[in-house]
């Protein structure tokens, strides 16, 4: 049986990061991910989503709301920009 990982929102990365977004093409993809006190973009090959790399971490002080929204917001920044770079090369 062949066990194919697929990353969607709403489930997790093979790391155990908690997907909130994901962009991908034929070649990479990039997801934006909540991993313990952060939010990470990384880029994976969509012939292997198990492996997640070159990664961007906004990171912010636990329970301090104000932080963790100007976190997600540069995190959703970053992966927009990231998203748009892989559309423009595709």
């Amino acid at each position: 049986m062949d066990d194919v990982f697929e990353i969607k929102v709403g489930n997790f990365l093979a790391n155990g990061a908690q997907v909130l977004a994901v962009y991908m093409d034929e070649a990479e993809g990039v997801v934006l991910a909540t991993w313990a006190s952060e939010f990470v973009t990384w880029v994976f090959p969509t012939n292997n989503q198990r492996s997640t790399a070159h990664g961007n971490y906004f990171m912010h002080k636990e329970g301090d709301r104000a932080d963790e929204r100007d976190a997600f917001q540069r995190a959703r920044a970053d992966f927009i920009r990231r998203a748009t770079k892989l559309s423009e090369e595709f």
